[in-house]
């Protein structure tokens, strides 16, 4: 259970990431902060990658997915990297 609650955790990171609501230091590759686009940006990527069954072994349901990016956004709101900013 865990390990695929950790597969959906990435998976609507990387959708995150794809749609610009989150983005990746460049120096720190580990940390993630917002990018400046609306959530509504990376649900509907999601949304387009489920219908085209690209998310079928990772989602089971539409809204797992979209419960998972709102999360995944949630957790990583800060406006710069916390690193850099040290």
């Amino acid at each position: 259970m865990k390990e695929q609650q950790d597969k959906q955790n990435d998976v609507a990171l990387k959708i995150a990431i794809d749609a610009g609501v989150l983005i990746r230091c460049k120096k720190h590759e580990e940390i993630v902060f917002n990018g400046g686009e609306e959530t509504q940006e990376a649900y509907l990527l999601g949304n387009e990658r489920f219908s085209k069954g690209e998310l079928g072994d990772v989602f089971t349901y539409r809204r797992d997915m979209t419960d998972a990016i709102k999360d995944t956004v949630a957790t990583h709101q800060a406006s710069t990297c916390s690193s850099c900013a040290k």
